[in-house]
Parts: C-alpha cells; structure tokens; sequence
C-alpha cells in the first residue's frame, strides 16, 4: 500500500471513529438540512479560529481534530438524507401498494396513463 493511501485509509478511520462517537453521544440525528448547515457551519467557525490562532503551538492537533469533526458532522448530515430518501421510497411503495391504479401525490402522469 503507497504511503498516500495509508495516509487516506487513516483520515477515513479517524473519521469513522469520530462518527461512531457521535452517535454513542447522541444517537441517531436527523435533521433537516437547514439544521444540518447551521451545525456544519459552526464546525467550520471553530475551525476558523483555531487556525487563526497560530500563536499557539498545539493548533496544528487540535485543528486536525476539529476538520475530523466537521468531516464527521458531514457525513452524517449524508447519512441522515440518505435515511430520508429511504423513508421517502418506503412510503411511496407502500402508497403504491395501497391505491393500485390511481396517480401518485406529486405525480405529473394522468390516471390510466
């Protein structure tokens, strides 16, 4: 494995890692996306201001902790629309299933089309 592959496969673990903390923290989060923005964007503020604080010699760790967070953060927003989109389906199948013949909510073709 090339030395930029470990280097991949360890920023993902790290991110997985902070993932399942997450969730161990507050369970499953499922947000709109406008909560999900609010939240990414106050990850990238705190991000912000440790890089911007370069007088400090331990900022390097901790802004590496906090992109791994934002990361994390972000993942789970897709984790969290990808459930939606799930349920949505599930939803629209079971409607399906229950009013054969008939046009779908939000559906552009006429009955019997």
């Amino acid at each position: 494995m090339s030395a930029k592959c470990s280097d991949i496969d360890r920023v993902l673990g790290d991110i997985r890692h902070e993932r399942h903390q997450q969730d161990a923290k507050w369970g499953e989060q499922n947000h709109t996306p406008e909560m999900w923005l609010a939240i990414l964007t106050e990850e990238v503020g705190f991000a912000k201001e440790i890089a911007e604080s370069r007088l400090n010699p331990f900022a390097a760790g901790f802004y590496r902790t906090e992109l791994i967070q934002l990361a994390a953060v972000a993942v789970s927003a897709v984790q969290a629309l990808d459930r939606l989109k799930q349920v949505q389906a599930d939803d629209r199948l079971a409607w399906l299933s229950e009013h054969a013949g008939e046009v779908p909510p939000g559906s552009s073709r006429k009955p019997g089309s």
